[in-house]
């Protein structure tokens, strides 16, 4: 599969799902064994199942070509909830830039409101950010996002301290950046 994507300019992300992949070292096992430049880890933080999912995080973050950032380290309610000053510090630290999805799981919740759960792990993500002092100029966030989004979007609406995409037939999504 790398192989071919790379033909198209396509990286191809294996995730760890707690299925076949459980840990970090045997993330990083399959990855050395496809060897190829085209070919990352999506790392699922609340599917590494050690004692530890966070050195096995660390350990991928090199590696990392997606994410998807949850709100327990184990897609569970009796999982502890994430750290987000320490996920959020590991990921910079290990020299990660892209995005960082956000990925809510209902667990069983009757009153699950996913709205509510992004607007908090995106909160805690943001102080995990600001509390490892790794910050980028609001006007400097704001033309990377743009000149990242406009090929793609010709709807796309913008200013020099956010984004606004307005997509045809949606409300418009507002997305600020760390200042």
């Amino acid at each position: 599969c790398a192989e071919y994507g790379e033909r198209f300019g396509v990286l191809v992300g294996v995730q760890n799902h707690g299925d076949f992949i459980n840990t970090g070292p045997e993330h990083l096992s399959l990855l050395r064994r496809v060897d190829h430049p085209c070919c990352g880890a999506i790392v699922d933080t609340g599917k590494y199942l050690p004692a530890d999912p966070y050195a096995d995080i660390a350990l991928l973050v090199p590696h990392a070509v997606g994410w998807q950032i949850k709100e327990t380290m184990g897609s569970d309610l009796k999982s502890p909830r994430a750290d987000y000053r320490r996920l959020m510090k590991i990921i910079l630290d290990g020299g990660y830039r892209g995005f960082v999805p956000i990925e809510t799981l209902a667990m069983g919740r009757k009153d699950y409101d996913p709205a509510g759960e992004v607007v908090r792990v995106l909160a805690g993500m943001r102080e995990g950010i600001a509390a490892a002092g790794k910050t980028m100029a609001t006007r400097k966030a704001s033309q990377n996002a743009l000149e990242a989004f406009a090929p793609a979007l010709p709807e796309l609406l913008g200013g020099s301290a956010d984004v606004l995409l307005n997509l045809r037939g949606s409300s418009e999504l507002c997305l600020d950046v760390v200042e």
